[in-house]
């Protein structure tokens, strides 16, 4: 029986949700960790299990980020919540840029407080 998905579940991750060690960037899939080194990912060595088992190595979550052709929500200038296909286009990457970019409706609407603010900083420091 293979358990890396719960393992990931026990790391508060998903399967295949890119995150952070010590700077390098990693991943669980059914076969185990993999550490991104450059576009190729590797399996890494029993420390990085053992670490993160004791503690000594901590994971930081990365942004989520949708892929090309997959759903997201974003407020528009009226404040109201839209969902559209990720594209990759200028929109988008504005839109993940400013945290302006949930997976959810009702995520996107737990964060409307702290995105109006991110925006209101935006805008101050450029003289807004």
């Amino acid at each position: 029986m293979n358990y890396m998905e719960q393992f990931a579940e026990m790391l508060g991750v998903k399967m295949k949700e890119d995150f952070k060690i010590d700077g390098s960037i990693f991943h669980c899939t059914n076969e185990g960790i993999h550490v991104k080194d450059g576009y190729d990912w590797y399996p890494v060595t029993r420390e990085i299990y053992e670490d993160l088992l004791t503690g000594k190595a901590k994971i930081v979550k990365l942004p989520w980020k949708p892929k090309k052709g997959e759903g997201y929500w974003y407020f528009n200038y009226k404040g109201d919540t839209i969902e559209v296909e990720w594209n990759d286009d200028f929109n988008d990457k504005i839109n993940y840029a400013i945290g302006n970019c949930y997976r959810t409706e009702k995520e996107a609407l737990a964060d409307k407080e702290n995105l109006l603010e991110r925006i209101k900083k935006i805008a101050e420091a450029n003289g807004r």
